[in-house]
């Protein structure tokens, strides 16, 4: 069994000890404001403002991706069964894990138990295991994708602010960097792509 590790404590990644530290919103804040127009509703401080989740009306995630000018039907597939995953069944505050290793979890030692640990906002939370087979379970809503496929969709959505995607490099290293690799990837769907009509205000 192979330990995936955490280059700095030499510690097995996941554990109390030794939490996952995820990319949080926040820390993109400017990257996704240059996405979009200026909002006609008001002022940038718009698309930030707190809401609760569950008080939102309309679900604008579908309509904010389908219209992307630069997300393929592949990136789309994607994008939407991670919103029927995440956002309707209610994970929208934690995520989920993902595993997207060409080997079996099985093969790896990492987290603690049935536990993966991460840290976020200054908590520590634990998230179930066994991660998320992601090509599997793509394949049970009839999406069949070759995994290095599924990997460029989800470097995609990163980067165009749908998700939010962490490796098991945690902050150290862009999870979009094409040459960075990891057996797994924790993903959170951005919440404001949930409750915000973002679709009216693509950059041209």
């Amino acid at each position: 069994m192979i330990n995936i590790l955490n280059s700095k404590h030499k510690e097995t990644l996941g554990t109390l000890a030794n939490p996952l530290i995820v990319v949080d919103l926040e820390s993109r804040k400017e990257e996704f404001l240059k996405k979009i127009k200026n909002h006609k509703g008001g002022d940038c401080g718009y698309l930030f403002k707190d809401q609760n989740k569950h008080s939102y009306d309309i679900d604008y995630f579908g309509l904010n991706l389908v219209t992307h000018p630069e997300l393929s039907k592949s990136d789309i597939a994607i994008g939407l069964y991670l919103h029927k995953k995440l956002v309707m069944t209610r994970h929208t505050d934690m995520g989920l894990g993902f595993w997207t290793g060409k080997s079996s979890q099985n093969d790896w030692k990492f987290g603690c138990g049935k536990k993966f640990y991460i840290f976020k906002k200054g908590y520590t939370f634990d998230i179930p295991k066994p991660f998320v087979d992601l090509q599997k379970d793509l394949e049970k809503h009839n999406i069949y994708l070759q995994l290095e496929t599924i990997i460029k969709a989800l470097r995609k959505l990163h980067l165009n602010l749908f998700i939010s995607m962490t490796t098991k490099h945690g902050i150290t290293k862009d999870p979009a960097d094409p040459r960075v690799r990891s057996e797994f990837r924790y993903i959170e769907v951005y919440q404001q792509m949930v409750i915000k009509p973002i679709y009216k205000d693509w950059a041209k």
